[in-house]
């Protein structure tokens, strides 16, 4: 343990203080760092524990884990232990989603008849084509998603509007 505690670079500033008797918090115990007679695990190990206590307790929580792993020091335990939760492909597929409150739901519209809503779109294509059309004026009904588009030479009011009206 002490010396992957060396190889750690956070771990070997608080070894360092603690040689110097610089914190109290932090004690050496046979070359081996402890924080409040807790030991202090280097950040390599601690990812590692803290992954495999997390699988091994069937996916629990953030809290459970924090719980789990009080008796040891774990640099930002907390940010750790919230990203592997939440990062978990099993915990996110499995974790039940919130209900929606009913008043939440909001009453959707459906159309009975054809054109009752549509949308209108105008895409510009950057340069004309051979006919000097730069823009592609588009319909579609919701119900039946029947698309309608016609070729335009501008974007302005009058024109875009002559020509839908003419569609119909």
């Amino acid at each position: 343990m002490a010396e992957l505690q060396d190889k750690c670079p956070s771990t070997k500033n608080l070894i360092i203080n603690a040689r110097r008797k610089k914190s109290r918090k932090f004690t050496l115990i046979n070359d081996v760092l402890f924080a409040h007679n807790r030991l202090v695990l280097p950040q390599t190990l601690s990812s590692e524990f803290l992954q495999y206590l997390h699988v091994l307790t069937a996916h629990c929580g953030c809290k459970d884990l924090l719980n789990l792993v009080r008796r040891f020091y774990i640099h930002k335990v907390q940010d750790r232990a919230r990203s592997i939760t939440s990062s978990c492909a099993t915990c996110v597929r499995i974790k039940p989603q919130p209900k929606m409150r009913p008043s939440m739901i909001r009453n959707r519209f459906f159309e009975s008849t054809p054109f009752t809503k549509c949308h209108i779109d105008l895409i510009d294509f950057g340069r004309p084509d051979a006919n000097n059309k730069r823009y592609l004026l588009t319909c579609i009904d919701e119900l039946t998603s029947y698309l309608d588009g016609e070729p335009i030479h501008s974007k302005a009011y009058s024109t875009a509007w002559y020509h839908e009206d003419s569609s119909n």
